[in-house]
């Protein structure tokens, strides 16, 4: 009877090895194709299964092979991890994910997806579970596993460093990592050059700015561009310029950096453009830094006159007196205010006072599932708005145009089950950002041209446009071409596809 249940287990894992030979070569078919998501789960999982935990029950002299492989094994981890959060392989932005973040920060990634922990578990178990059954039927043996293993040490050098199998995930990875400390090296640049010399064909100076930069908020989490929620009551009551802002990336870094042009060889940065017209710049965040300004966004900021930076962990209201005392004094003044606003860890980002949302009403779908988490963002969202609110109030006593701009939105459970921002599940809730102006009380300045705005704009005219309203111009910039007269939807693009074709 035992003998009869180890041959239907043996059977049974038999036929499941000989399915996981054809999804392997199916997976590894994929490497060199673009099927990206079955090329890295697949090559990964699989490899596990044949290749990784097998060799721990190699004898000792087998454990430089499994030495070997595990680096294999370790590559592609990273690559099957990117893919099931986000759907896409990793990029530039992973790394400046993961080598620019803080324990506090690592700690609320976690937390908002611990729903996928039973998918890592069970992805991590597989190739476990499966090695201990093959062993036990007989389909391993050391004289198998040695072989297979020292044929995958030379494929492994062979699809890393042949640019033959440019689409491999190693590949892939390889050149992801590449292209990230190629934008390092840029960043730092930036930070050691001097300011460039920026020559003006006018500048103004009727006007102070505010400036703030709001953390992955949505458009379509908010009352004000459609949502039936009442998110935004605070400014909905102000005479807010309300533009569709959408941002080229759903990646903070890369967008906050495209914002401000940092890359600029013209002129710089905006913070580099303002402060040699003669502004007072100061910059003011409720973001992190891992040090003395070694954070990428920390290479715009240092473009400033001044800069603070707040702990993360309070809420975004501490900002208000900053600002305040920035303003304050003679000269002009312009001010950027980055908010922690609706980052990860959505119920963090409000004082309890702001839990206004706590029910399940208008929900459905993945939305209804998640009703706590969706109720804590959109919390987040309208505790936003009213500091945009006290802010406009500042901006008002102090004679300044007061801009809101997110630097990408956020999916809570709209459309998928997924909460979070990434390039590789884009859709209209990632994309579309708030992008609000409010003029001065006594603005003289003809803004027809923004009131009648109907069409989206890419949040890389955000440089522009602040120096079209005050009136800064460096030379090449034409007032005859204005920020917001050219718009082709074929042309505006999230995420690396196009606004129009996403999803809402």
């Amino acid at each position: 009877m035992i003998n009869l249940r180890l041959n239907r287990i043996a059977s049974f894992f038999k036929a499941y090895l000989a399915v996981n030979l054809v999804l392997l070569a199916y997976g590894i078919l994929n490497l060199f194709c673009n099927n990206l998501y079955f090329a890295v789960l697949f090559a990964h999982l699989f490899l596990g299964i044949f290749t990784t935990f097998p060799l721990l029950f190699v004898k000792r002299s087998g454990y430089y092979i499994f030495a070997a492989n595990f680096i294999f094994f370790f590559f592609s981890l990273p690559a099957a991890v990117v893919m099931i959060l986000f759907g896409e392989t990793m990029n530039p932005n992973a790394f400046f994910a993961i080598f620019n973040t803080d324990s506090s920060e690592a700690a609320e990634f976690i937390a908002n997806y611990t729903h996928k922990i039973p998918v890592f578990m069970l992805y991590v178990a597989l190739p476990i579970l499966s090695s201990i059954f093959f062993r036990k039927t007989g389909l391993y043996t050391e004289n198998r596993l040695k072989y297979l293993s020292i044929l995958l040490i030379p494929i492994f050098i062979i699809t890393v460093r042949t640019d033959t199998f440019k689409n491999s995930v190693f590949q892939r990875t390889k050149r992801a990592y590449i292209n990230y400390q190629n934008e390092i090296k840029n960043l730092k640049d930036l930070r050691k050059i001097k300011d460039k010399q920026v020559e003006f064909d006018a500048v103004g100076g009727d006007y102070n700015l505010v400036f703030i930069v709001g953390e992955s908020a949505s458009a379509l989490h908010m009352k004000a561009y459609g949502y039936f929620r009442d998110t935004t009551p605070f400014t909905d009551k102000l005479p807010f310029i309300r533009l569709t802002g959408v941002t080229t990336d759903a990646h903070t870094i890369a967008a906050i950096l495209k914002m401000f042009n940092a890359y600029d060889e013209l002129n710089g940065s905006l913070q580099n453009i303002l402060t040699q017209s003669g502004y007072e710049t100061y910059w003011i965040s409720n973001q992190p830094t891992l040090g003395s300004g070694d954070t990428p966004i920390q290479s715009v900021a240092s473009r400033v006159k001044y800069e603070k930076h707040i702990m993360r962990g309070q809420f975004d209201e501490m900002l208000i007196s900053l600002v305040e005392s920035a303003l304050k004094g003679e000269g002009r003044k312009a001010v950027f205010v980055h908010l922690i606003g609706s980052h990860t860890g959505y119920g963090r980002r409000y004082p309890k006072q702001f839990r206004y949302f706590n029910d399940k009403d208008g929900l459905s779908g993945f939305a209804l599932k998640h009703y706590r988490e969706v109720n804590h963002y959109d919390n987040s969202i309208r505790y936003t708005d009213s500091l945009i609110a006290r802010f406009a109030e500042i901006a008002g006593e102090n004679n300044a145009f007061l801009i809101y701009v997110a630097d990408h939105g956020e999916e809570v459970f709209d459309l998928s089950n997924f909460s979070g921002h990434t390039n590789g599940l884009i859709s209209r809730y990632m994309s579309d950002v708030p992008f609000f102006i409010l003029p001065p009380n006594d603005c003289k300045k003809d803004l027809a041209i923004y009131y009648k705005r109907k069409e989206p704009v890419l949040i890389t005219n955000v440089t522009y446009i602040v120096e079209d309203l005050l009136g800064v111009y460096p030379k090449g910039f034409s007032e005859q071409i204005h920020p917001l007269s050219y718009y082709n939807p074929e042309e505006v693009y999230s995420g690396g596809k196009r606004h129009d074709t996403l999803a809402r």
